[in-house]
């Protein structure tokens, strides 16, 4: 499920309407700052308008996120995400060193949630990942299937699937399983959505990753992070691969 926040009773986004009621699944409201069960439980939320902090800082935490300055700005994020014409990933991934926690945590625009996430990988089947994904009690469980392409660009097929699904998966005969547990800060800065992930085998250093439309789109990052890298295209930093050297085998 998508939702799709306007301002006020005068934008009705007429363009975004029309174009966007044939896919089903979304839903148009009114600005309104969400309590955390409901932030964790949409696939996508997209804010039409840049002025109203409070409300895009609510909503901080959610999956996918993007705030947009007009109605052209907003198909285009939706399409994206819908995967029109073409589920598509594109994601910078930087190596930086350790944040301060505790400034992270000050900030209005950034919401610290919770996951857990699996590889599994079936004997007669296509790998596939799943996670659970929350904060305050409340998750959300995903099921996602990637296929790189080349450089930091993949395929990326994902769905919302219940936690009776979820535990169906992590029960799996014949697969192996692995588990990598972290905790991501998402941060909104300049009206981009980043996310910085900690992992609890690493004291020294982190990832911050923003997701993009296209592979030269230009990257601001933070002032207050201090880049190690970019490792977007380097398989070795993966979290695959993390958890393959540091998750837990199921």
């Amino acid at each position: 499920m998508i939702l799709i926040l306007y301002k006020n009773k005068d934008s009705k986004c007429t363009l975004a309407l029309n174009e966007l009621n044939k896919y089903g699944n979304i839903i148009f409201k009114e600005y309104f700052v969400p309590e955390i069960k409901e932030r964790d439980t949409y696939e996508g939320v997209f804010i039409l308008g840049t002025e109203d902090e409070s409300v895009i800082n609510g909503w901080v935490g959610t999956p996918h996120l993007r705030v947009c300055a007009d109605e052209k700005e907003l198909l285009e994020e939706v399409k994206f995400l819908l995967g029109i014409p073409v589920p598509l990933e594109i994601e910078r991934k930087y190596l930086i060193e350790y944040p301060d926690l505790n400034y992270l945590e000050s900030l209005e625009n950034c919401k610290a949630v919770m996951i857990t996430q699996t590889y599994i990988e079936p004997q007669n089947g296509e790998k596939y990942r799943v996670r659970k994904r929350g904060s305050s009690g409340f998750f959300t469980c995903f099921h996602t299937v990637k296929r790189l392409i080349g450089g930091f660009k993949r395929v990326e097929e994902e769905k919302i699937i219940t936690e009776e699904e979820y535990i169906s998966y992590l029960n799996e005969e014949n697969a192996e399983k692995i588990q990598l547990s972290k905790t991501r800060y998402c941060l909104m800065y300049e009206n981009k959505y980043f996310e910085i992930d900690i992992f609890p085998f690493w004291q020294d250093k982190a990832y911050i990753e923003i997701e993009l439309k296209s592979e030269d789109e230009e990257v601001c990052l933070p002032p207050f992070i201090k880049l190690i890298k970019d490792v977007s295209e380097d398989r070795s930093y993966s979290n695959l691969s993390l958890a393959k050297i540091y998750g837990k085998v199921l």
